[in-house]
């Protein structure tokens, strides 16, 4: 066997992989959003892998999306995975971790997002940091909608007196037209300097990740405070008709400021 970079002639051996070894449908089997994903600002999508036998039948991949972070104002060649995967018939042999070096090898700094538990002693034993939380922030637009997306039950009487007690600002002035050099002077001004290590978010990024995203929709308010990017998302629960369907706004990246408070909301 041997470890090969990922190329676009290979992408429908690739899905067939993934769907007898990982998932029989997902999104990222569609070509341009598997395309868009990987290929990341700079469209670099050789930086994933393909593990292949005599036969050059993929046994394995790992799924790298190429893009730089800054750590004290110094650039690092990084790169995010996504999807790694090994044949099941070789699941226990260790060739996943040979996927995982190769792609380590290439960059200053790799990680990822979400990792199962049973993956996570593999990161830990090869001194990969771990963070067991990543904070997320919430508040209901919608009193009586938002206890139906909760996972326990919360006193109604407490949830009232929290809602009553939020200073909403005034509405902001939506963005029909927006540059990806606006976004990323904003967020090297603004957000970034709060954080040792971020990505590196200049005009590409912006204009890969967000304004010709192949993934979602997404929409920029602004005002003087300055601006926030978010999207509408949709609770996927077919078999709870109650909760099926709710609307959620999620606030991805922004930057805003007024005089009541400062919110700092960041992904990646």
């Amino acid at each position: 066997m041997k470890i090969v970079r990922y190329s676009n002639d290979r992408f429908h051996a690739l899905i067939n992989f993934l769907k007898a070894n990982w998932a029989e449908s997902h999104s990222i089997y569609e070509q341009s959003l598997f395309n868009w994903q990987y290929g990341g600002p700079y469209n670099d999508s050789s930086s994933s892998r393909l593990l292949v036998d005599e036969c050059d039948n993929i046994c394995g991949f790992l799924g790298a999306i190429p893009y730089p972070f800054l750590h004290e104002t110094k650039e690092l060649h990084s790169a995010g995975f996504a999807v790694w995967v090994v044949d099941n018939a070789i699941k226990n042999s260790g060739a996943g971790l040979y996927l995982r070096k190769e792609v380590e090898a290439d960059f200053d700094f790799v990680y990822t997002l979400g990792a199962a538990q049973s993956a996570l002693r593999l990161y830990t034993r090869q001194k990969y940091t771990y963070f067991e939380h990543l904070h997320r922030y919430v508040m209901p637009l919608n009193i009586d909608a938002y206890p139906l997306i909760l996972t326990s039950a919360v006193s109604e009487f407490k949830l009232t007196e929290w809602f009553n007690k939020i200073i909403l600002p005034l509405p902001a002035i939506p963005l029909e037209h927006i540059h990806a050099s606006e976004l990323a002077e904003q967020y090297t001004s603004g957000i970034a300097p709060y954080f040792l290590l971020c990505p590196k978010k200049d005009k590409q990024f912006w204009t890969w990740r967000y304004l010709n995203s192949a993934g979602f929709t997404y929409s920029f308010y602004s005002d003087a405070g300055g601006t926030v990017i978010f999207r509408i998302e949709a609770v996927h629960k077919p078999e709870d008709r109650t909760r099926h369907g709710l609307k959620i706004l999620r606030i991805i990246n922004g930057y805003y400021i007024n005089k009541f408070n400062m919110i700092l909301c960041w992904n990646i």
